[in-house]
């Protein structure tokens, strides 16, 4: 199905092009920018090499407010971000220039299409170290590449639970479809023991692992899956937050490190 959807969009290309002018003319795109769309000349990477870049996708003016807040929390945090924001829209992406205006570690763009060339070469120049996908739109060839390249790609639950919940069925069908496909997973296979803490939006389901236990945030309505894998080396600790929003939550990490006082939302 992918090899299918992915010639599909790269015979329409072309056509995509003149539809994306078309919109151009009668002012439904960004006079200016809109190219950032279409060609890979117009992405205009600008990224300090030295930071960690965390890209959160939004489509509509709703999204886009929903994780300002989230970005202002993680600027307080002691990991020294820098920040990509894409939206789809023409109103989004005017609010994005507004409220970003003079934010040197927070860059917007507009989001291009779900064609294989353009998406590869924006990976590839913008290197993400975490994607947080607050639409709940379902794009194929981002989700193949992105799980290509072991970047960690989510919803953002916090704020788009609802969303989720709603388009759930879809997005997990399409996590197991790019599994299958032999992207890469992440190593330390724990089963699942028992036990559940929820309420809200969102629940923690516990695991056993060889090098410790581990824990995973899910919807509130998802089924804990029976294994669950993390990255974490060596021996490892679950820290517990029964009051985050939207739900409690749980990291896990290594019994060398302290747990911070206060959910991480980045994780």
């Amino acid at each position: 199905m992918l090899l299918i959807y992915r010639t599909i969009t790269n015979v329409l290309y072309p056509i995509l092009i003149i539809i994306v002018y078309l919109r151009k003319i009668i002012g439904k795109e960004d006079a200016t920018r809109f190219k950032e769309k279409i060609f890979t000349s117009y992405f205009d990477v600008r990224k300090n090499e030295k930071r960690e870049l965390i890209w959160l996708h939004v489509a509509s003016i709703g999204e886009l407010l929903s994780v300002i807040n989230l970005i202002k929390e993680l600027e307080r945090s002691e990991k020294n971000f820098e920040f990509l924001v894409t939206t789809v829209t023409l109103s989004s992406g005017r609010i994005a220039e507004k409220v970003f205006k003079g934010k040197k570690n927070i860059t917007h763009r507009y989001f291009p299409l779900d064609c294989n060339h353009l998406i590869n070469n924006f990976l590839d120049r913008w290197k993400p170290m975490l994607v947080l996908f607050v639409d709940s739109e379902i794009w194929p060839n981002f989700l193949f590449a992105i799980k290509k390249r072991g970047i960690d790609c989510r919803p953002y639950v916090e704020m788009a639970a609802y969303k989720y919940n709603r388009d759930r069925a879809a997005w997990d069908t399409m996590y197991r479809a790019v599994d299958a496909l032999g992207a890469p997973k992440k190593t330390n296979q724990s089963t699942y023991s028992s036990g559940t803490t929820s309420n809200g939006f969102t629940k923690v389901c516990y695991y056993n692992g060889m090098n410790g236990p581990s824990a995973l945030t899910v919807s509130s309505l998802a089924i804990c899956p029976l294994s669950h894998s993390h990255s974490v080396t060596g021996m490892t600790k679950v820290c517990n937050y029964p009051n985050g929003l939207g739900g409690p939550k749980a990291i896990t990490i290594s019994t060398m490190r302290n747990c911070p006082l206060t959910y991480p939302r980045y994780f």
